[in-house]
């Protein structure tokens, strides 16, 4: 809507003239004020200008132009002070564009001093900025932004806080999606967290590394899982599974303790193509070394003691079961120490002991070539029984000095 710029005159005759104004009034004023008044079509307008430019104007559309101008264009000239000691308020329909081109040196000076600084906003009490627009509030900087706080800084979000270093797009994203595998987005950045206590609650956490991890730590390393009460069911919740395509290396610098309240199962597959970069792929093979025919080895330089007590699963008697459906079991020991016994076994209170050759197989009882030597079957409370009742039964002695018996009766049939 533009303003009526027609002028009506009435003449001595009654008739009425109109025209339409088309002029420009400057009057300058002796302290170098200039006051300009514009009336042309679609443009009238009202002026106060300072002799070094700086104004005032007031225009057809109702706009309001300020302006504050030094032809030096120091930093003390051209200057523009609002203030108020009451309530100031700033509200427009529309939008509101802040812009600052800074000292004449911007872009020359250090970061953050003085000839470097475009806006500073200050309050001696709080500073509150809202948005209600969809978009939200959006803070872009050709360098850093830096959060200082005397005392807290909180982000807090209605549904998802964000920090990426960095997109790039493509990469091991790519990769994956073609293998039908999910992967989030990776910065190409750093992030780093430096603090004296970090605590964190969530209610699920997921962890994703596409490249190596490392953890340094100088302290006690305590995890605790503890029963969810809003679902304490088993044994979805309680279960903890460590997954690797690789190796796991556990190395241990003093004790390693496993107490297990359950059950424990150890299997070993052993299989060919998992193996082949392992670190068991040294050995030679053989008695006690892990080579191409062994799966599992135990080493331990010391003593070792197994316990196998009653359970409760089994409250009347404990078993140790050792199955191997083709091979053998060997037991090797160099030299008997502290005492002369290198191999023994015993039932202490009750029990037989049976070593059975079921099918085919001999039952050996050898020493060796020292003259000191003895093979001794002996039986405090009871009788030694030998039986051979095979279709071919026999029972061979043979010896090169003497073979002797002392016995009440002694029958050979």
């Amino acid at each position: 809507m533009t303003l009526d710029v027609n002028q009506s005159i009435n003449q001595e005759n009654g008739q009425k003239l109109t025209n339409i104004a088309q002029e420009i009034r400057p009057t300058t004023l002796l302290s170098g004020f200039k006051i300009t008044e514009g009336i042309k079509p679609l443009d009238r307008f009202y002026e106060m200008r300072h002799y070094r430019a700086s104004m005032v104007r007031w225009q057809e559309n109702g706009s309001l132009l300020l302006v504050a101008r030094s032809a030096n264009l120091t930093p003390t000239e051209g200057y523009l002070d609002i203030s108020s000691t009451g309530y100031t308020h700033i509200s427009s329909k529309h939008a509101i564009n802040l812009s600052a081109n800074g000292y004449a040196v911007t872009g020359g000076g250090e970061a953050w001093s003085d000839e470097e600084q475009s806006v500073n906003i200050y309050g001696d009490g709080d500073i509150h900025i809202q948005s209600n627009g969809k978009g939200g509030v959006v803070i872009n900087a050709a360098k850093d932004i830096e959060l200082i706080s005397g005392g807290t800084i909180k982000l807090t979000a209605a549904e998802q806080v964000s920090i990426n270093t960095g997109a790039q797009p493509g990469g091991l994203e790519g990769a994956a999606s073609a293998l039908g595998l999910s992967i989030p987005g990776t910065g190409s950045g750093s992030l780093s967290i430096s603090t004296g206590t970090y605590t964190l609650s969530t209610t699920d956490f997921t962890e994703v590394v596409t490249g190596s991890k490392s953890e340094e730590n100088y302290g006690e390393v305590l995890q605790a899982q503890k029963i969810n009460p809003t679902d304490p069911t088993l044994p979805t919740q309680h279960l903890t599974t460590t997954n690797t395509v690789g190796s796991l290396v556990h190395k241990v610098g003093g004790d390693y303790i496993l107490d297990v309240s359950g059950k424990m199962y150890v299997k070993v597959n052993n299989l060919p193509p998992n193996n082949v970069l392992g670190p068991l792929t040294t050995g030679i093979g053989g008695y006690g070394v892990l080579g191409a025919h062994e799966t599992l080895k135990y080493t331990v330089m010391g003593g070792r003691t197994s316990e196998i007590l009653i359970g409760a699963t089994n409250p009347t008697f404990s078993q140790d079961y050792v199955h191997i459906p083709l091979g053998n079991y060997f037991v090797q020991v160099d030299k008997a120490a502290p005492g002369t016994s290198g191999i023994s076994g015993g039932t202490m209170t009750q029990g037989d002991i049976v070593w059975a050759s079921a099918l085919a197989g001999h039952i050996a009882l050898m020493g060796g070539p020292s003259q000191t030597n003895a093979v001794l079957i002996e039986n405090l409370g009871g009788s030694i029984l030998i039986d051979a009742l095979g279709v071919k039964g026999m029972i061979h002695m043979l010896a090169t000095v003497e073979i002797a018996g002392v016995a009440p009766i002694i029958r050979l049939n």
